[in-house]
């Protein structure tokens, strides 16, 4: 099962932010799963998640996509559970609060029979 889950980040703070905070977000996320599942994604030279920051019309999102279960257990579970708090980003001295807007899934055999015959839109 491919997961994928977009949380809008809102910041009191009127300070420019861009894509360079994605890399600061990767921090946030280790920060936010289970330490020993945090370790073992360290230790692998493939992970089985991707993320990514984009603005649209002023607002902040981060999209988190997961390629396993397991993965979607310890990764995008916390942010459904209302687990994941407020959160500080000290480079840019903010502090930001996830809201879950959007939750997709997507079976590998639908990803194998309609992505790849370009049926379904390929970003997941």
């Amino acid at each position: 099962m491919i997961s994928r889950i977009v949380v809008e980040l809102k910041t009191l703070s009127k300070e420019k932010i861009d894509y360079n905070i994605g890399s600061a977000l990767q921090g946030v996320l280790m920060n936010i799963i289970d330490t020993q599942y945090a370790q073992r994604l360290h230790e692998q030279s493939l992970n089985p998640y991707s993320q990514y920051f984009f603005k649209n019309k002023n607002k902040l999102y981060w999209v988190i996509s997961t390629f396993t279960k397991e993965a979607r257990d310890y990764i995008i579970k916390p942010f459904l559970e209302d687990k994941v708090d407020d959160f500080f980003i000290k480079y840019k001295s903010e502090k930001f609060t996830p809201t879950v807007v959007d939750v997709r899934e997507i079976s590998y055999d639908i990803w194998q029979n309609d992505i790849l015959k370009d049926k379904l839109n390929r970003y997941v």
